[in-house]
């Protein structure tokens, strides 16, 4: 089962661009929906309170990698809405 994945990143902070048709670690939302997902969409907003990027990924299955960390402390995105 395919799960979506829409979010906002605060660039500034993260300090990588997101691109659509590249994979990216999403980190902190609990073993279940941590992992690796394609991202589909980026919007990057630009205003004078900082730098964002809304995105939209997907991802083909559930559970993590054992091998991998993906705890809050980790890096990669955090709270991104599922």
């Amino acid at each position: 089962m395919a799960r979506d994945a829409h979010g906002t990143v605060a660039a500034n902070l993260y300090g990588h661009v997101l691109k659509p048709r590249r994979p990216v670690t999403i980190k902190g939302v609990g073993e279940t929906y941590s992992g690796v997902y394609y991202v589909t969409h980026v919007t990057h907003v630009f205003a004078p309170d900082g730098y964002v990027q809304n995105f939209s990924a997907k991802r083909n299955a559930l559970q993590t990698e054992r091998r991998r960390k993906f705890s809050a402390t980790g890096g990669g995105f955090l709270g991104a809405v599922l």
